[in-house]
């Protein structure tokens, strides 16, 4: 993700991106947006207003789909949107979404070209991160979790370990800490609640793990 500065920047990820950026944001229109198009979609941003606009347009049939029936039975959008939440999350009304979200992440992050680190890091946000880090004197830590199928033993597959192992020596060349617990051996099956996220007791562990490790770095 560190080097992907294409990936969650579209869609409901846009709005929250918005809300959080200056007004002028050149790094993160160049390299989130720009660098990610062919000449033919930066041709049809330019001259097609509708193409534009298409998000926009998709915004407003989704809101209309949403919101309009029940509207009419007194439900506002607060309403709509915490009945949606309870349904389709907190209900687990659609127990295959956790998959479908991961399968989509890992078919745009573990393609080769994405796992070409050198090719990828100075396109990416990473140089920017560090820089100005730096330049503040914050200390930057990159923090990598294990998952729930790296401990089942479905290992990692050596394209990965290759990106892993040349991200580990970008961030030391750059003086950035890097704290790597994806073979972690203290963090097992029992410690998440799926595939890639701790349950309670897993929390635990982990922020004890991670604490200890930040005294010793930051003491």
């Amino acid at each position: 993700m560190l080097t992907a500065p294409g990936y969650r920047v579209h869609g409901a990820y846009f709005a929250k991106l918005a809300e959080f950026a200056a007004p002028e944001e050149p790094v993160l229109l160049e390299k989130a947006y720009l660098n990610q198009m062919g000449m033919a979609a930066k041709w049809s941003e330019k001259y097609f207003p509708l193409y534009s606009a298409r998000e926009d347009i998709q915004k407003e049939i989704d809101s209309q789909i949403r919101y309009t029936l029940p509207g009419w039975l007194n439900c506002d959008q607060f309403c709509t949107d915490q009945s949606m939440y309870s349904v389709f999350n907190a209900a687990d009304l659609e127990p295959g979404q956790l998959r479908t979200a991961i399968a989509t992440a890992e078919g745009y992050l573990y393609t080769p070209s994405q796992l070409n680190f050198e090719r990828q890091v100075d396109k990416s946000f990473l140089p920017d991160m560090i820089r100005l880090t730096q330049e503040r004197g914050i200390p930057l830590i990159a923090v990598r979790l294990k998952t729930q199928s790296i401990d089942e033993g479905n290992l990692e597959t050596s394209e990965i370990r290759q990106y892993i192992a040349e991200l580990s020596d970008y961030l030391d060349a750059q003086g950035v800490i890097f704290l790597d617990y994806g073979q972690d051996p203290r963090l097992d099956s029992e410690h998440f609640r799926d595939s890639i996220h701790l349950n309670a007791k897993g929390e635990e562990l982990f922020k004890q793990i991670l604490a200890d490790d930040l005294n010793e770095i930051l003491k």
